[in-house]
């Protein structure tokens, strides 16, 4: 990826740039308040509560598991036709 000018849209589509030549712009007003808020509660973040931000959410995980089931019942049916085929043919 790389960050060589991206802009923020926000909700009354004005443009803020947030990156600029690929260096964070530490003067947008936006960004300056996302460092103030991460600089202010970092210094008592524990690592069990960043390792748990970090996380794959709940529904995250709950649609990965329906990803991999609707796959798995894809490649079965898939198995179970050639089965059939292949018994038809020497039928």
């Amino acid at each position: 990826v790389n960050f060589v000018d991206v802009v923020l849209i926000d909700e009354n589509d004005e443009e803020h740039a947030i990156f600029n030549n690929g260096a964070l712009n530490k003067a947008e007003p936006y960004v300056a308040e996302a460092l103030a808020a991460w600089n202010s509660e970092a210094s008592t973040l524990s690592a069990e509560r960043l390792e748990a931000l970090c996380q794959p959410s709940e529904r995250a995980a709950q649609n990965k598991a329906a990803k991999a089931e609707k796959k798995a019942a894809k490649a079965e049916a898939t198995k179970a036709a050639k089965a059939a085929k292949a018994a038809a043919q020497v039928a």
